[in-house]
């Protein structure tokens, strides 16, 4: 018995909204495209394998003089790595934290803060007032 070798597609089904269906079915026929290669598109761009990362760690850039490129990683605290970035040019690496310092600036003014050493008090501390002896320390 001669087994077929699998096929490198899938197919996913999902239930929608009539409304939504018809939608996408006028948006397919009026882009002449079809419905499959529309709904595609889109989990390929948005690339459901790609999940946000809940750890933390630090940014960690260094410098190659052999080839004058720089590398950008983080390196996370349970001792794993990730590298984001090779062959990083300094110019590149230049127009990065001038655009980090200006972002930065922005925030500093949107928040008000005057002081170098403040930092953000967080809104839960603001919900403690007014209930005076009942906090305890």
């Amino acid at each position: 018995m001669e087994r077929k070798p699998k096929s490198e597609w899938q197919s996913i089904r999902a239930k929608v909204k009539k409304e939504n269906y018809l939608e996408l079915v006028n948006y397919c026929d009026s882009s002449g495209i079809t419905i499959s290669s529309y709904v595609r598109s889109l989990i390929e761009k948005n690339n459901p394998a790609v999940s946000s990362i809940k750890k933390s760690g630090v940014n960690n850039f260094r410098f190659n003089p052999l080839h004058d490129k720089f590398l950008w990683e983080i390196n996370f605290d349970d001792g794993s790595n990730n590298v984001i970035a090779e062959d990083l040019s300094d110019n590149f690496l230049e127009n990065l934290k001038l655009s980090m310092d200006k972002a930065l600036k922005m925030r500093r003014e949107h928040i008000d803060k005057r002081i170098n050493s403040s930092v953000v008090i967080p809104t839960k501390i603001n919900k403690l007032k007014g209930r005076g002896e009942n906090v305890k320390g």
